[in-house]
């Protein structure tokens, strides 16, 4: 028999009844919505190891193949790379800068020396392509030391993620993480 509240009789009293014939309906309400809620936290628990498991395979996949950390260190390598021959073009292009620069000085030098017979107008437009020359010479002067640190850093980076990608360190806790939440 299961305690509860009678909604219906089914018998009256002194009424003769076979064995497993109903007397009575329960009002079962309050079982319905107990029953309700124990499926909802069912599917709540089956929906969580669903996600569980989903991860454990995601974590499972990075740490055998942990593409987003290759994909890093090739970029930095790329840019290291870059600024590595950017560092090694550099004297070439200082040295292209500092002719332009001295043609430019030249040709300025043989306008002002011409007097009156070169108009002002020419004479200025020289006198802007010496100051274009002389700022591009000191800009590639400044840039060897940026250049230089920046390889640095660059080596730094790409050497951090190659023993980032040997060891695996974050995949690794990753893995144990999603182990742990379907245990």
């Amino acid at each position: 028999l299961a305690a509860g509240v009678i909604q219906d009789m089914l018998v009256v009293e002194g009424q003769h009844v076979e064995k497993g014939e109903p007397v009575a309906r329960l009002i079962d309400t309050d079982a319905k919505l107990a029953l309700a809620q124990a499926e909802a936290q069912y599917n709540l628990q089956q929906a969580e190891v669903q996600r569980a498991e989903a991860a454990l395979a995601a974590a499972k996949t990075n740490f055998a193949k942990p593409l987003s950390l290759r994909a890093a260190l090739a970029d930095a390598e790329t840019l290291l790379s870059k600024t590595e021959l950017e560092l090694s073009n550099l004297p070439f292009t200082l040295d292209a800068a500092k002719t332009r620069q001295e043609l430019a000085a030249v040709n300025v030098r043989r306008k002002e020396n011409a007097g009156e017979a070169i108009p002002g107008r020419i004479l200025r437009e020289a006198q802007g392509e010496l100051a274009t020359a002389i700022n591009a010479v000191n800009e590639l002067v400044a840039r060897e030391p940026l250049l230089r640190a920046q390889l640095t850093s660059l080596s730094n980076k790409r050497d951090a993620l190659a023993e980032n990608l040997k060891l695996l360190t974050e995949e690794t806790r990753a893995l144990a993480e999603a182990e742990a939440n379907l245990a």
